[in-house]
């Protein structure tokens, strides 16, 4: 009897550190490794019309983004730039289990970036616009869906 409440002890003291363990590769990103300068290296955009991949070679170049900067700073603030154009600011956050970040721009637009992975020196992350509801919104229709999906990699 002595023997088994020992095996139990031990039993139960692996699962709980195995559950810790499990917790800690739930956080995709956080706020040490985000903070400094970031460069993109690759952007892929994929448009899709009804749930279909639509490609045109005239809509390619216009969604260009290698090497635009982003700055994240301690006080969760960042500052973006692709050249001398495209200029933002605003603030940062990260949701709790570090698998979304979501920009608050000086403009007063708020874009949430899904965070496909992230590390020290790697940064990798999606956004999807709708933009059949954003053309509805400025009374434009538009019969199809139309989704513009954008997987930026960004390095340190």
């Amino acid at each position: 009897m002595k023997n088994f409440k020992l095996l139990l002890v031990l039993i139960v003291g692996m699962l709980a550190f195995q559950a810790c363990n499990n917790d800690d590769e739930e956080n995709l990103a956080n706020k040490a490794d985000l903070v400094g300068l970031w460069t993109s290296t690759e952007v892929e955009t994929t448009f899709l019309v009804d749930g279909e991949p639509y490609t045109d070679q005239d809509l390619g170049p216009q969604f260009e983004g290698d090497g635009q900067t982003v700055v994240f700073r301690e006080d969760n603030t960042f500052t973006s730039n692709e050249g001398t154009i495209d200029e933002d600011a605003g603030t940062y956050s990260l949701n709790s289990d570090g698998s979304v970040i979501t920009f608050n721009s000086n403009t007063g637009e708020t874009y949430d970036f899904e965070i496909l992975s992230a590390s020290a020196d790697l940064l990798k992350i999606k956004l999807e616009e709708d933009i059949t509801a954003l053309a509805a919104l400025f009374g434009v229709e538009i019969e199809e869906d139309f989704i513009i999906s954008s997987e930026v990699t960004f390095v340190k």
